[in-house]
C-alpha cells in the first residue's frame, strides 16, 4: 500500500496537482532527527548505526519542501 501511495504522489507532484512547500531547511537536522528516530530500533535488532555529519550546517541548507525530504529519506 505505501508504495502505492508513494506513485501517486509522484504522479501529483508531475501533474502539478500536490503543492510543494519549499522553505530553508537544514538537511544535517533532518538526517540527525531520523538517525535519534531509527538508532533505538536498530539497537533493538543488534544493529550499529552510524552519523557522520559532512557538510556545515551552512553547506547543508537548501530550499526544499521539508515533509517530503524526510518521507524519501525515510522510505
Amino acid at each position: 500500500m505505501s508504495i502505492v501511495n508513494d506513485i501517486l504522489d509522484i504522479s501529483k507532484i508531475e501533474t502539478g496537482q500536490m503543492q510543494i512547500n519549499n522553505e530553508t531547511t537544514n538537511v544535517n537536522n533532518i538526517l540527525l532527527e531520523l538517525f535519534s528516530f531509527y538508532k533505538p530500533t536498530a539497537a533493538k535488532s543488534n544493529l550499529n548505526l552510524f552519523f557522520k555529519r559532512e557538510l556545515s550546517d551552512q553547506d547543508s541548507t537548501v530550499s526544499i519542501d521539508r515533509l517530503k525530504l524526510k518521507q524519501i529519506l525515510s522510505n
